[in-house]
């Protein structure tokens, strides 16, 4: 599976934005519902350690373009916050937003 332009455009907006808030819109594969998330880029990084990243890399590896984060509105409603991870694939994104602002995708 090849990356695209657009998956390396959230990419790299994700990884600058350092701590600040970002939300995504994207459609579900599933239902194709949309669905946005807010996280914060820097809280999955302190979550995931041990066996757990171990099977986030293997996960990332078969599927370059999904993105896993923990959704803040989920974490804090919930006293375990290991229940708000989620992903969403690069190429179903409808939007980014990074502290506030609106990233180009195209």
């Amino acid at each position: 599976m090849e990356t695209s332009n657009k998956d390396t455009i959230i990419k790299e907006a994700i990884n600058k934005a350092g701590s600040k808030f970002c939300s995504v819109t994207f459609i579900k594969k599933t239902d194709g519902t949309e669905r946005t998330i807010v996280f914060n880029p820097k809280e999955g990084i302190k979550l995931v350690s041990g066996n757990n990243a171990e099977a986030v890399a293997k996960r990332k590896a078969n599927n370059p373009r999904l993105v896993n984060v923990v959704d803040s509105t989920i974490a804090n409603r919930e006293s375990d916050r290991r229940n708000g991870w989620r992903s969403f694939d690069t190429e179903t994104v409808v939007s980014l937003k990074v502290a506030g602002k609106l990233v180009e995708l195209d």
